[in-house]
């Protein structure tokens, strides 16, 4: 906690997200919970990254696509595996899985779930 302060009070705010005991260092594609860490690959990072800013909202999957991808998406659905392969890492490391499916539209970051 006072690592993240020291940050925000140095200006550096931009670079840490937190929603509920979930904190995400931007720079170095740290995910935190308590004294648990994962670091995240570069689509993993920008999922979590969309989820958190929208929290508690939902991200539609277009976003997702266009975020990780720019625009240009592969033919087959590489969304879903990315997603499972985050929430299969989410759980091994945190014992949960905050990514929540939202039927027919996207995904939304829930601490709770």
């Amino acid at each position: 906690i006072r690592a993240a302060c020291r940050r925000t009070a140095s200006g550096n705010y931009k670079d840490i997200l937190a929603v509920g005991s979930y904190v995400l260092e931007r720079n170095s594609g740290l995910l935190r919970r308590g004294s648990l860490n994962l670091a995240l690959q570069k689509s993993a990072l920008l999922i979590v990254e969309a989820l958190m800013e929208a929290a508690p909202g939902t991200v539609a999957r277009e976003r997702l696509n266009d975020r990780i991808w720019n625009g240009e998406v592969p033919e087959s659905d590489p969304l879903r595996a990315h997603v499972h392969a985050l929430r299969s890492r989410l759980r091994s490391t945190f014992d949960c899985d905050p990514v929540v499916s939202v039927r027919n539209f996207g995904y939304r970051w829930d601490e709770h779930a």
